[in-house]
């Protein structure tokens, strides 16, 4: 049974607003695995334990929705797979699912090795730069050309330039007064209503040019083959767009921060990528396994939110219609019980991972919303990796830095370094 707290409106909404993963984590610290908060006509409940999370995601999966917070996010995507309700999401998956095949790897592995040696040849020796806003320019260079191919063409740093305009402001998440803001003439809702236009007039131009030139090997390509209208073509476009390069540029961030500060992983991975080359995959053991353990520390999807839309059991307790529960790999993933040390960095803890119940760590989510390109944001991870350090040292200018949780789990105030070449 969970343990039960009552916290008036206002406290509720403040500390949600301020530092909603730093409340969670205290609501964990003090009251254990399973919480309850009441606040006004809120029914929050907060599940860390592998075996719930499970519940809610695989045995009783059907009784819930994806939670309010994500639905605001249709504003940008739309119906796309991320937000679509159940129905459609299973029809969805089933059409999207062909982009996302083995034999279309290959390709895609090109693309990501090609484009983030191009982006590192224009580093200099000595130059100061933020790591985090390169490994988003990077990953959402990436994801345009997986995207479109070559017929996007110049429009690249319209695209990035768009989509930045479409995503400042909108922080969305756990914050219980976030739906009322997009309401306000605020310069960030003018911005991102300007930043949409520009991406759908893109979007739905190169949609019109690809149904008369056929197969390119890229998403759009794919996406075409199946029965879809225009509309719903764009919308998987831009879910693919937001998820195929904020997360991976975050998990790419705290890695290369969490390898500078320890020295003696950043020296085997790099005698790893001198004996295998960075572009063999298949061969970066221990790269796989410094990537994991960033995303278990600090995963970019950093809580997962579902709605109770009928009375369901879970862990004992029935949970009303309408109560709102919350699963954080980003806490989950902290526990000692299944992970020793478990503030502390410690790549070879994934040499022998076997043992890990399912859902003690679930960066990716879970079920039949799973994300649907993980397979391609693990590789895409490690080539990105084996690609910098094989090129670049760094010397981070600055501690570790705090996490910022927004959308994605991104490091406040970015991960500025000065860069030395290997």
């Amino acid at each position: 049974m969970p343990a039960r707290l009552n916290i008036s409106a206002p406290a509720f909404i403040w500390r949600m607003s301020r530092d909603p993963l730093g409340f969670l984590t205290r609501l964990h610290q003090q009251h254990g695995n399973f919480v309850f908060v009441r606040s006004g006509p809120r029914r929050l409940y907060l599940l860390i334990e592998p075996e719930l999370v499970h519940q809610v995601l695989i045995t009783e999966n059907l009784k819930f929705s994806k939670s309010r917070g994500l639905e605001m996010t249709k504003r940008l995507l739309g119906n796309g797979l991320l937000t679509a309700g159940r129905e459609l999401h299973l029809r969805q998956r089933r059409l999207v699912q062909p982009a996302f095949a083995k034999n279309r790897m290959a390709g895609y592995a090109r693309v990501v090795i090609d484009t983030t040696r191009e982006h590192l040849r224009r580093w200099r020796h000595g130059q100061f730069l933020d790591l985090s806003q390169e490994m988003m320019a990077i990953t959402l260079d990436i994801i345009t050309r997986t995207m479109f191919g070559d017929s996007i063409g110049e429009r690249t740093p319209l695209v990035a330039r768009a989509m930045h305009d479409s995503l400042a402001g909108f922080n969305v998440g756990l914050i219980p007064l976030m739906p009322l803001m997009q309401y306000l003439p605020l310069e960030s809702n003018r911005r991102f209503w300007r930043g949409r236009r520009q991406l759908d007039a893109i979007i739905y131009d190169l949609i019109e040019q690809r149904r008369h030139t056929g197969d390119q090997g890229d998403f759009l390509s794919m996406l075409l083959m199946a029965p879809m209208s225009d509309e719903q073509l764009r919308d998987e476009c831009m879910t693919i767009f937001l998820a195929g390069h904020e997360t991976t540029a975050n998990a790419l961030t705290w890695t290369l921060a969490l390898l500078a500060q320890h020295p003696t992983w950043m020296d085997r991975v790099g005698r790893e990528i001198e004996a295998h080359g960075p572009e063999n995959y298949a061969a970066l053991e221990i790269c796989r396994w410094v990537t994991q353990e960033a995303m278990r520390l600090y995963p970019p999807a950093w809580a997962i939110g579902r709605m109770a839309q009928e009375p369901v059991q879970i862990g004992g307790e029935l949970l009303e219609r309408g109560s709102v529960v919350i699963m954080s790999p980003a806490i989950a993933q902290r526990q000692s019980r299944y992970f020793p040390e478990p503030d502390t960095f410690r790549p070879e803890r994934w040499q022998d991972a076997e043992h890990l119940p399912r859902f003690a760590y679930f960066p990716f989510g879970g079920g039949n919303r799973v994300c649907i390109g993980e397979h391609f944001a693990r590789m895409e991870a490690v080539l990105m990796l084996a690609a910098v350090v094989a090129a670049w040292d760094y010397r981070m200018l600055d501690r570790m830095p705090t996490t910022q949780p927004g959308i994605t789990l991104r490091p406040r105030g970015g991960l500025p370094v000065q860069l030395a070449r290997r």
